[in-house]
Parts: C-alpha cells; sequence; structure tokens
C-alpha cells in the first residue's frame, strides 16, 4: 500500500508498509497508464533493470573466501547485506561482479557456493557483460526469488583478485595508547541493539508475557528459542525497563520478520540482549514457531508492548 504526495522523486521515497509486507498475490499487481503512452523499458518479459540504491561506500562485496580466491557475492540494499541466488548466473554475470570490485573482467562462477544469512536480494541476473555494476543488470526484482541459501553463488576472480584482506591481529605484547579511539574501538563492549516486546499476554501467572524482537541493520527480527534460558530473559526485561525474566519458547510467530537470533547464551550481566552470544546474525535452524517471548515481572512489558 503506496501513499504518494506526487512530489517524490523516486517511487520508493513514499510511504509504505515496508519492503516485502503485504497481503497480496501476483493476481494484485499494479500497472501504471502514462500520459501519451510513454514508457520505458527493456522487454525482458517481466524482467526489470534497477538502479542500485544509494549507499556511502562500496555496495558489493565478497564473503567466506576459500585460499583459492572464490567467495561469495553479497551487495547491499536498504543498508543490508544479501546474497545472489545462482539459479542461471553465468560468467558474464561474473564478468560485471569482478569489473565492479576493480579486478580483471574474467570471472568464473561457483554455483552452490556456501550459505550466507539473511536477504537473497537478486534471482534470475542476466547481464550482458558491459555493465558497470551487478546491480544495474536485469533481474527478477529486488527479493524476489525461489533460492535458498545453499543456492547462493559465488565467483572467482583472475588471481584471487576481490579477496577482502585479513583483519590485522596485534602482537601480544604489543602496547597500546588507551586514548587512541581505534584500540577503544576494539575493546570496549557495543552499546545493546533496540529490542521490543511485542504480541504480548496477561494469561501467565508469572506475568505479561510477550514476543521478543531486536532490531538489526534496521530491520525488526525474532529471536529464536533455542536454548534460551532465564537468563537471557532476564537480560531482555532489564533492558525494556522491566525486573525479572522467565523465557517462553515457542511464544508466537511473526512470519514476515527475519529471524535475526538463534543459540542465544546470556550471563544474566549484559547490558542487552545483543551482547550476548549467539549463533550469528541471521544464522538459525528455526521456524517462526520457535519464536521466543519472555514474562517480565510483574507484567511490566505487557502493559504497554513496549517499544525500546
Amino acid at each position: 500500500e503506496v501513499s504518494r504526495s506526487s512530489r517524490e522523486a523516486p517511487l520508493s521515497a513514499c510511504a509504505q508498509n515496508g519492503w516485502g509486507r503485504h497481503d497480496c498475490s501476483h493476481s494484485e499487481d499494479v500497472g501504471v497508464c502514462c500520459t501519451g503512452g510513454c514508457i520505458r523499458g527493456n522487454g525482458n518479459g517481466g524482467y526489470q533493470t534497477a538502479t542500485a540504491p544509494r549507499t556511502n561506500g562500496r555496495d558489493i562485496r565478497m564473503a567466506d573466501c576459500t585460499e583459492d580466491g572464490c567467495c561469495r557475492v553479497e551487495i547491499m540494499m536498504n543498508g543490508m547485506w544479501g546474497s545472489i541466488c545462482d539459479i542461471g548466473f553465468s560468467e558474464a554475470n561474473a564478468a560485471v561482479v569482478c569489473r565492479q570490485l576493480g579486478c580483471p573482467a574474467a570471472g568464473e562462477v561457483m554455483k552452490g557456493f556456501g550459505r550466507g544469512t539473511g536477504m537473497i536480494w537478486m534471482d534470475g541476473v542476466q547481464c550482458q557483460g558491459s555493465e558497470g555494476k551487478i546491480q544495474n543488470c536485469p533481474s527478477n526484482g529486488w527479493g524476489r526469488h525461489d533460492c535458498t541459501h545453499e543456492d547462493d553463488v559465488g565467483v572467482c576472480c583472475r588471481d584471487g583478485c576481490g579477496v577482502p584482506p585479513p583483519p590485522p591481529v596485534p602482537e601480544d605484547d604489543e602496547e597500546y595508547d588507551e586514548n587512541d579511539p581505534e584500540h577503544r574501538r576494539r575493546v570496549e563492549i557495543p552499546p545493546p541493539l533496540p529490542v521490543r516486546l511485542v504480541g504480548c499476554t496477561a494469561t501467565s501467572s508469572v506475568g505479561g508475557c510477550c514476543r521478543v524482537e531486536i532490531k538489526y541493520s534496521g530491520m525488526w527480527g525474532t529471536v529464536c528459542d533455542d536454548g534460551f534460558s532465564d537468563a537471557n530473559a532476564a537480560v531482555v526485561c532489564r533492558q525494556v525497563g522491566c525486573s525479572g525474566g522467565v523465557s517462553r519458547p515457542s511464544f508466537g510467530s511473526k512470519e514476515e520478520l527475519p529471524i535475526w537470533m538463534s543459540r542465544v547464551s546470556c550471563t544474566g550481566q549484559e547490558d542487552g540482549i545483543s551482547n550476548c552470544k549467539f549463533a550469528g546474525w541471521g544464522k538459525h535452524d528455526c521456524a517462526h514457531y520457535h519464536d521466543v517471548g519472555v514474562c517480565c515481572n510483574p507484567g511490566c512489558a505487557a502493559q504497554d508492548a513496549g517499544v525500546v
């Protein structure tokens, strides 16, 4: 449901329900009629040529590279990194990726390279080979795919070009200036990411129970109940300004959201749930019926389905 004031430049600047959030089928795909029959398109039978979103810095990266210089291709959309499906991914596509990374244009395709996390942004990519960016090639559309992360594509650029350098590892006896901002960045614990408690009930004898959601990369998502303890729940309750904390596995689902966290293990002393140990952002083997809830005392979080 898009609301436009007619002054926005691109359609993506208009108010809407959120990327990928809808209750429609493709029989309800909208069309437009432009004055005088004016259109711009490439006649690719349902494919679209998308202009890449503006980002600060490079919007493509190579991840999980192997010793032979082959890596999973990831691109950024709306501030979130995601992978590309390998179905129909050609050497012309790989050449565009390598050139975009500043490498020689030749590139080898590695289908089924390895499992990424988060979004799968592109599928059905059909580059001619002359494009400046993979995001400018025709595709099925942003986030439209019939793949799993097992189908994430990889690319091998010539001579391992494009492989990111390893992070610097300081020597054990290396001395640091405590006032050095780079040193503080390495050793300080980052501030916790925002959490909210939603879908709250008041049926528990312990107090109001709510589903836990956390905001990562600008998008709210759920937490898997796999191993979620009362110590984890206590961290969540304290983060939203409540006391107590009891875990409620399989609390409820939120199908349109990603599952951001799994196998969370807190000591109970952390400032926020994102400071606890867990499997990694978007890494899980859960379905949404495993979304975890917590019950804070005395139901304080349920009083307002609170967003923090």
